[in-house]
Parts: structure tokens; C-alpha cells; sequence
């Protein structure tokens, strides 16, 4: 009778630490789905607003062109006018509005291609998310990566 009692309070204790247990699991993926959500939501607002944000860059890409045509359209003038299409000053200008513009064209298809493909910047925010989440996990958990890899000592040779 004494050992069927025995076996009575150990069956107990056993489900009492096994829901302890499940509790405490339960409780640290609360915590982590908590942490996990308020990033998300940041990241979210901060994407928002992101877009928000690419259509001035877009419109001040236009001003920009814009502004790069009439010089040219000067630069025109400037040639007719004084009938030396050869000399270096004018040459030296060419050449910097043609590298201004060929720094307008690749920006401006770098805002279209994040325009057209959103994606691109949603896959960002994801891979960002999900490193912010591994640090707060491993953070909470107390399993920070090491500063440096330790250093293997090599036995010093006899001799």
C-alpha cells in the first residue's frame, strides 16, 4: 500500500513538472511571437512610409532631367553661337553633362525597378526582420554569438 502511494505521488509530481515545463515552453513562444510582431509592425510602418517617400525622389529625378535637357539645349547655343565646336571648355562640359546624365538614367531606373517591383523591398524588410528577430531570440534565450572566434592553441613542439 505504502509503495502504490509512492507511485501515486511520483505519477503526480511527474504531470505537475510536465505542465510546469509546457508552461514555461508556452510562455517563452508568447514572448518571442510578442517580440516578433511588435518588429513586424515597425518594419511595416517604416516600409509604408518608405514608399511614401520613393515619389518625391521620382519627381525630383524629373525636375533633375529636366533641368540636365535645358543645359544641353544651352550647350547647343553656346556651340551655334560661337562656331568652335572643338574647344575644351566646351568639351570639358559636354562631358560632365553626359556622365550628370548617365548618373540621372541609373538612378532613375533604380526608383523604377523599386516602383515596379516592390518585392524587392519587401524581401528587405524580411531579411531584416528575421536577423533582428535571431538576435532578440538568442538575446532572451542568453545564447549571444561570441565577440571573436576563440583561438585553437597548437602544443608548442619539443626540441
Amino acid at each position: 500500500m505504502a509503495e502504490q502511494n509512492r507511485f501515486l505521488k511520483l505519477l503526480k509530481d511527474l504531470a505537475l513538472a510536465l505542465l510546469n515545463a509546457t508552461l514555461l515552453l508556452a510562455l517563452a513562444c508568447l514572448l518571442v511571437a510578442y517580440l516578433t510582431v511588435k518588429k513586424v509592425d515597425g518594419i511595416t510602418a517604416t516600409f509604408a512610409s518608405n514608399l511614401i517617400e520613393v515619389q518625391p525622389v521620382r519627381d525630383q529625378l524629373a525636375a533633375l532631367n529636366d533641368n540636365l535637357a535645358g543645359l544641353r539645349g544651352d550647350l547647343a547655343d553656346i556651340r551655334s553661337a560661337s562656331g568652335e565646336a572643338g574647344s575644351e571648355a566646351l568639351q570639358a562640359v559636354q562631358a560632365r553633362v553626359q556622365r550628370i546624365e548617365g548618373e540621372v538614367a541609373q538612378t532613375r531606373e533604380k526608383v523604377r525597378a523599386l516602383i515596379d517591383e516592390p518585392e524587392i523591398l519587401i524581401d528587405h524588410a524580411i531579411e531584416t526582420t528575421a536577423e533582428e528577430v535571431k538576435g532578440i531570440v538568442r538575446t532572451t534565450l542568453n545564447c549571444a554569438a561570441p565577440a571573436e572566434a576563440p583561438q585553437l592553441s597548437t602544443p608548442a613542439a619539443d626540441g
